[in-house]
């Protein structure tokens, strides 16, 4: 739909008494309406900060404890490996 039937169908409307939908736009709410209900909704309660949102440090950290304790334990496999090693031959 080019601007042009954008136009036609504007001029259309206009002379059938439609006016521009922003014509008929009011922010006050309608007096019809009056006895609305309203939901009361709990007062937002701090929570646990998303993972998204730490900071890198404190990403890392965990992980260095992990990776000293995988160390640790490589180094005690890669000694247990050469002594027994040592001992067959």
């Amino acid at each position: 739909m080019g601007p042009e039937d954008r136009e036609w169908w504007r001029e259309g409307r206009q002379k059938q008494g439609h006016g521009a939908s922003w014509d008929n736009f009011k922010a006050q709410p309608s007096s019809k309406v009056s006895n609305v209900l309203r939901i009361q909704r709990p007062l937002k309660l701090a929570t646990a900060t998303p993972y998204a949102q730490l900071q890198p440090q404190q990403l890392i950290a965990p992980r260095l404890n992990t990776s000293r304790l995988l160390l640790i334990l490589g180094v005690v496999a890669v000694v247990s490996l050469i002594v027994a090693a040592f001992l067959v031959i």
